[in-house]
């Protein structure tokens, strides 16, 4: 059975491997849409860019009075933060199914200085902050 710390670590790294943007229709601009030259895909990306748009539109007032920073705000962040939270939920799927891997941590020290220690591997990373469930804007 591994040690606290090395699970911590563990969960702590796949946290730092997080992608910093992701290539899904949403996130094409009108460049990459054009070149997909296919009616069928053109529709489909500027329907999946829409539907994003209107999503982060209405969370923008909510996100707003949060006062997160402006670079939280943009549509880019947006869109990163809601592809991380599905692929989450699929994560977690996965950790269901191999309960070796489903704790990095027991509950008694969810609020422990474990939790520091992981942010004093990186303590500006404002996934590793965000993934842990603490508002590192307001931290800063």
């Amino acid at each position: 059975m591994k040690s606290i710390k090395e699970r911590l670590l563990h969960g702590t790294l796949i946290f730092l491997h997080l992608p910093r943007s992701y290539s899904i229709l949403a996130a094409f601009g009108e460049l990459e849409t054009q070149a997909l030259q296919v009616d069928y895909a053109i529709w489909a990306t500027q329907k999946a860019v829409t539907k994003a748009k209107y999503e982060w539109e209405q969370a923008f007032t909510l996100m707003k009075e949060l006062k997160l920073k402006p670079p939280l705000l943009t549509f880019r962040a947006w869109i990163w933060a809601n592809r991380t939270t599905a692929d989450l939920k699929y994560l977690y799927g996965w950790l269901r199914h191999h309960p070796k891997y489903g704790t990095l941590a027991p509950p008694e020290l969810a609020n422990s200085l474990y939790y520091a220690y992981a942010l004093d591997l990186k303590p500006n990373y404002v996934r590793a902050w965000a993934n842990m469930g603490i508002s590192y804007a307001n931290q800063v």
